[in-house]
């Protein structure tokens, strides 16, 4: 409600902290009361995608797949690299990192994470050390190390 408040008045919160909204989840949690992941604002999933059309809008301007910017409750989007994640999301996962996403990289790591699902990976997301450990091979193999 506080969103939708701020929303009516203009965009302000009439001294109202909104980042006070993920401080009560965390409150919640340090309790050992599971906060739903798919609770909105607060849940683990919420402002996250993985599905490669929302991933590419989200990136090219956050408002068409965000409702509202997380930053103003002190959270964060969140992009997930899996079977439907495009190459959208490689490219940003390799940006993140500070790695140059050139056409051949991301298109090499797209081709071995389909092959992951192809061959019968149910579970997704990716995690990080997943996704490093693919590419570190790509990465040999594109520099002919063994």
């Amino acid at each position: 409600m506080v969103i939708w408040y701020a929303r009516l008045r203009g965009g302000s919160f009439d001294g109202m902290n909104p980042r006070v909204i993920s401080k009560i989840a965390e409150e919640f949690r340090s309790l050992n009361y599971p906060v739903p992941r798919y609770q909105p604002l607060v849940g683990e999933n919420a402002f996250t995608t993985a599905a490669g059309i929302h991933v590419d809008a989200q990136l090219k301007n956050p408002m068409t797949y965000l409702s509202m910017d997380p930053t103003v409750i002190g959270r964060e989007a969140n992009i997930l690299v899996g079977p439907y994640s495009g190459r959208s999301s490689i490219e940003y996962w390799l940006k993140k990192r500070g790695i140059e996403p050139t056409p051949q990289l991301i298109d090499a790591v797209y081709k071995r994470i389909m092959h992951l699902y192809d061959n019968g990976l149910r579970r997704e997301p990716l995690g990080d050390e997943e996704l490093n450990n693919i590419l570190n091979d790509i990465m040999m193999s594109l520099t002919g190390q063994t």
